[in-house]
């Protein structure tokens, strides 16, 4: 290891752990790196992409720009089963392998140690030429390693950077969009777009009408989609707050859909209860339904997750909330079209990529946005 790397980790152990791993990775396995790659000699492509939904799709106009590259490539994605409904109707994609690493899995069925092995045989028996991996873990950089491709490209900045032919330069105040585009230069590609893709069929399109037409939804009706879940807790606005701005949204002659996912039952229930007038609810639906309703409305009002990214490949207006995180890495690119809103106070934004969360000041971010606050940052539209 040439040069000492500022790891991206909060704990002073895994900082040493993931320092000690490459100092025997670059002293001990000596990869080739920044080798010329010839445009002839890629012929089959992996991409490596095990987070979430929001992160896949953030990385779709990396993978469309590779696709007008590489027209006869071919692209497999390894992803896990979660998230892989997103990009099922995707053109730019030849084959989607799922795998539930135990590292990305809070609940559910998760990979055992055999799994592993299975997967990394049957990686190396597609014979990839090159392996790009979005996500900077070592252990997804370790899984770029034992496919054996020649051409590695990946960020090594919570470790495992011995493991790339071509390790990306980490930058944690970049765009997530523009991080994974980072990484295709040493292919020399320029992308045309950073606009993310969702796609979903006719029969996707005919459901998500007849979900609506059975809520009452009549197609001269103004329609503002509320979604208030997210992954992690702290990434969500109050109760009180959605509660406020559905009330005042109909009142300003909005028919308002509050939408979620089907672990949301009890989150909806309880914001409903607490709204003086009624909402229409909508969910147990799948990503790409939810896709084609959220094309439909007016706009979207969302926490910083994945249904925010959703409206904004669909090209709905998205008004995306946002308290502990940063909006300049996960946030809407086009601000003329997309909104964000905050409560601007001096500690926020606060929690990066890939740490601890931790409070000192009672989610005052969250707790002192309020609904009146918000309906200034969506009408008049």
């Amino acid at each position: 290891m040439k040069e000492k790397i500022t790891y991206l980790l909060d704990s002073p152990f895994k900082r040493l752990l993931a320092g000690t791993g490459d100092w025997f990775g670059y002293n001990f396995f000596r990869p080739r790196q920044n080798n010329l790659i010839s445009k002839d000699s890629i012929h089959k492509i992996l991409l490596i992409r095990l987070d979430h939904i929001g992160d896949l799709l953030m990385t779709t106009p990396a993978l469309r720009a590779l696709r007008i590259a590489y027209p006869k490539a071919e692209i497999h994605l390894l992803v896990k089963e979660a998230t892989a409904e997103v990009l099922e109707l995707n053109p730019n994609i030849n084959r989607i392998i799922t795998f539930n690493a135990p590292w990305t899995i809070a609940k559910g069925k998760k990979a055992t140690r055999g799994d592993i092995i299975r997967l990394i045989s049957r990686l190396r028996k597609e014979k990839y030429d090159s392996v790009i991996d979005f996500r900077a873990d070592p252990r997804e950089a370790l899984l770029s390693l034992f496919t054996g491709a020649p051409y590695r490209l990946g960020y090594g900045a919570r470790g495992g950077g011995f493991c790339f032919t071509h390790p990306g330069e980490y930058n944690p105040q970049d765009h997530e969009i523009h991080r994974a585009i980072n990484l295709l230069s040493p292919l020399k590609i320029t992308p045309e777009s950073d606009k993310m893709d969702l796609n979903f069929s006719s029969e996707d399109h005919e459901m998500a009408e007849t979900i609506l037409l059975k809520a009452g939804v009549k197609p001269e009706s103004k329609l503002a989609g509320i979604h208030p879940g997210a992954a992690s807790p702290f990434k969500r606005w109050t109760y009180e707050g959605f509660a406020g701005l559905g009330d005042l949204l109909i009142e300003n002659g909005y028919q308002v859909l509050l939408l979620g996912a089907p672990g949301d039952k009890n989150l909806l229930a309880s914001i409903t209860k607490q709204m003086q007038k009624t909402p229409t609810v909508i969910c147990d639906i799948n990503l790409k339904i939810l896709g084609a309703v959220i094309e439909r409305l007016d706009f979207l009002v969302c926490n910083d997750s994945a249904p925010s990214h959703i409206a904004q490949a669909v090209g709905t207006r998205a008004v995306v909330l946002y308290g502990p995180t940063h909006n300049e890495v996960t946030g809407p690119l086009d601000l003329e079209k997309h909104t964000v809103a905050r409560n601007s106070i001096p500690c926020a934004p606060c929690w990066l990529p890939g740490t601890k969360f931790e409070c000192r000041h009672d989610l005052r971010c969250w707790k002192g946005l309020k609904a009146e606050m918000v309906i200034k940052f969506i009408l008049p539209l």
